[in-house]
């Protein structure tokens, strides 16, 4: 009786003689043994057949001497089994850079390969299309696995692959600081903001190639400063991969240098001026809309003695279309001017032609 037996694959012939003699007895220093001595298995799944498996029955000196028996013949199942594996990706992790996370390594966490013999391990996604990752999020890949031997033969059927277990391939959000620009500008009257403008002052932490939009909200057009906030951006990798960071700007007005320089003017005694217009010039010039107003009549018809002086304004002001006071939008400085004060010419007409008569009286 051949004895039931198994072994593992391990790329050589197993040769299984492994008999028991059931029933009459062999001749002193005879042996049973396979009939055919190149007879055995190598392949997984493999049984040896009752041909391949007879006995013959050899002496001590090793011939065959079976033709001195009557054999009767019976075996258990024989086989080779796979060899077991477990083959176990390894997953990694990284911060966003715009660039796929793939696996390219594994391990072989329980059993081995056949000396000779090579993995040739290939990594598949447990759900969806690719076995990578690219954008902040994570995967799950498990390992395909095909085996070879030393001559590039497909040996896999030979091998118990477990491959169930998966790895994990996550990319995380990178960090970004966006910075809003910021402006500081002499009032002249008009609104300023950033609302043309669509880019950041500096985006720190952003992928090289990738590019950034912003929105701006902050504006200003009287003397003080605002911030300079971004509303919204938008990053052509995806603002999903980003933890973003926003830092605002500041736009600032400060007060603009206004001259108002006095004209020279002459009156003549007596008389008042009641067009003043002409007397200012603006260095610079007043912003669109704006309008400067003064005691300038006081000032120049506070006047009234023969000769020549200067004069200047003491209460003044700037106010838009609209009546607002902008005063304190400018650093006015006033350059005083000179009046002259002519006199006035009197006719005086003697009656009688200039004769005179009256009766002594003493």
């Amino acid at each position: 009786y051949l004895n039931a037996g198994e072994a593992v694959y391990s790329g050589a012939k197993y040769v299984f003689d492994d008999y028991t003699v059931v029933a009459g007895t062999l001749a002193e220093g005879h042996r049973p043994a396979l009939a055919l001595p190149g007879s055995g298995l190598i392949n997984a799944g493999e049984v040896l057949s009752g041909q391949a498996a007879a006995p013959a029955i050899y002496d001590g000196a090793g011939r065959n001497v079976s033709e001195n028996y009557d054999i009767l013949f019976s075996m258990g199942e024989v086989k080779v089994v796979a060899r077991p594996l477990a083959v176990r990706p390894i997953g990694g992790e990284k911060v966003y850079d715009g660039k796929p996370l793939v696996c390219d390594r594994y391990e072989i966490t329980s059993g081995s390969l056949v000396d000779g013999h090579y993995a040739k391990v290939d990594f598949v996604p447990v759900d969806g299309e690719y076995a990578a990752q690219t954008f902040v999020g994570e995967v799950k890949v498990v390992a395909e696995v095909t085996v070879f031997d030393a001559n590039g033969k497909d040996v896999t059927r030979n091998y118990a692959i477990n491959s169930e277990e998966y790895a994990t391939l996550r990319v995380t959000p990178r960090d970004l600081v966006l910075t809003a620009k910021s402006r500081t500008v002499n009032f002249d009257g008009a609104i300023h903001s950033f609302a043309e403008d669509s880019a950041p002052y500096s985006a720190v932490g952003l992928v090289s190639g990738e590019s950034v939009t912003v929105t701006y909200g902050g504006q200003i057009k009287r003397v003080g400063e605002v911030d300079n906030v971004i509303t919204d951006y938008a990053i052509s990798g995806g603002n999903g991969n980003y933890n973003v960071t926003l830092v605002s700007g500041t736009i600032r007005v400060t007060p603009a240098n206004l001259t108002v320089r006095l004209a020279s003017v002459a009156k003549t005694y007596g008389e008042s001026i009641d067009e003043f217009k002409s007397l200012f010039t603006f260095e610079p010039e007043l912003p669109v809309g704006m309008t400067f107003a003064s005691d300038i009549a006081q000032s120049v018809n506070s006047f009234g003695e023969v000769g020549s002086s200067t004069y200047t304004i003491t209460d003044y002001g700037v106010s838009d279309e609209d009546g607002n006071d902008f005063t304190d939008c400018f650093i006015i400085n006033v350059v005083a001017g000179k009046i002259t004060v002519t006199p006035r010419r009197a006719e005086v007409n003697v009656a009688g032609g200039g004769a005179y008569g009256k009766t002594y009286d003493g």
